[in-house]
């Protein structure tokens, strides 16, 4: 199965674009973009590195919020759409019969991943979005997005809520049909104790109806990643929540047992959009790949599953070797293998093709046979299962 790339909304980036001209005072969308390249490069350094003192008052900054806007929407609006449509379409999960669907999106900010979701959802049925965010300048921006940009999510329900998402557990009695963290937690518990994280969660997932979803998306670092490892593994032994992606499996997440260097993550393309790509010319960030990891579960019993070892979730790039094509995959048996086929299995442009499967695809690997190194497994066919066109 391959379904359509996500792409980001044209309309999205001329709103943003009108905005950045209103407010800095010019008509010209260069002039625009050069005046915002330093806070660009400040945020982007303050995302993944040590962050200085009081780097998440940023939200304060209305050139900060701009650049945020221009150049980090785009890429949380497109990500999120890639892990939502892989668990609508290959997992098949399908939202509550709620009326309306209620969304909780915690430390919303200006509110890309829950627009990405509500330009999904919020066509063919009414869907209440709850912003969860302690910015009010945040949720001020986000309010003129829902409003201004309608016909992206018609039957939206724009509801923002100026709340830390820490706490976001003892404001509500309500049940929530989705409730969605994306690049929040890694801010909001920076400096924490790691032994705060399993209760805080605890506490939110209480807060899911049944047959809900809870997705969370974090930056692909180690720490972000095994974070997120370890509560798929808590997951998996309470067993009464499904995980669904990346997952093949709902056994304990072989990489973390294994104390492996590498981490899971996702790493696809995607087409920036023209702001963007004009803001990085002077940046040289790397754009064109979106790189992050998440989890997927959903409060329901988890089903069975598929024990065995050929289709497998790609877990490293894919390597082009002298005679053979290899790479690393996390099997629907919970195992971590190395997998690969012989070159002159390829016919015609067919090697160059399955060299461009990405990191996060699924791939069956049929007729698998132990070579005598004991590690790596051949294939005789193999056939891409699950990614994008």
């Amino acid at each position: 199965m391959t379904i359509s790339r996500p792409e980001y909304p044209a309309v999205l980036e001329q709103w943003w674009l009108a905005a950045a001209r209103r407010k800095l005072g010019t008509a010209n969308n260069t002039v625009a973009l050069r005046a915002l390249d330093s806070d660009v490069a400040k945020l982007s350094d303050g995302f993944t590195t040590d962050r200085d003192a009081g780097f998440g008052d940023y939200a304060t900054d209305e050139k900060m919020l701009l650049a945020y806007g221009i150049f980090f929407f785009p890429q949380t609006f497109v990500r999120t759409l890639f892990v939502f449509d892989e668990i609508v379409q290959r997992c098949g999960w399908k939202a509550p019969d709620s009326h309306p669907l209620r969304i909780a999106d915690l430390g919303a900010g200006t509110g890309s991943a829950g627009f990405a979701l509500a330009s999904r959802l919020a066509v063919g049925r009414d869907v209440e979005l709850h912003a969860i965010e302690k910015s009010s300048a945040s949720l001020g921006i986000a309010e003129e997005i829902a409003a201004d940009n309608s016909k992206l999510w018609p039957r939206l329900k724009y509801q923002p809520r100026c709340a830390d998402l820490l706490t976001f557990h003892e404001t509500t009695d309500e049940k929530f049909d989705i409730i969605l963290a994306s690049f929040a937690l890694n801010e909001s518990f920076h400096g924490k104790a790691e032994s705060e994280f399993d209760p805080w969660i605890d506490r939110v997932a209480a807060k899911l109806a049944d047959g809900g979803l809870l997705l969370i998306s974090e930056p692909a670092m180690k720490i972000t990643s095994e974070r997120l490892e370890r509560l798929r593994d808590r997951i998996s032994a309470a067993g009464r929540m499904a995980i669904l992606a990346p997952c093949l499996h709902q056994r304990p997440c072989p990489m973390l047992a294994k104390h492996r260097e590498d981490f899971c993550h996702e790493v696809r393309w995607w087409k920036p959009p023209a702001s963007l790509q004009s803001l990085n010319s002077r940046l040289f960030r790397t754009i064109q790949f979106l790189k992050y990891s998440f989890v997927a579960i959903a409060n329901c019993a988890p089903g069975p599953g598929e024990s065995v070892a050929e289709p497998a979730r790609l877990v490293s790039p894919m390597m082009n070797l002298k005679g053979r094509v290899q790479c690393d995959g996390c099997a629907a048996d919970g195992l971590i293998r190395r997998y690969e086929i012989l070159a002159r299995k390829f016919s015609g442009g067919e090697k160059s093709d399955f060299l461009k499967t990405e990191r996060g695809d699924v791939v069956r690997w049929e007729n698998l046979s132990l070579l005598g190194d004991k590690q790596t497994h051949r294939a005789e066919n193999v056939a891409r299962q699950f990614g994008f066109d």
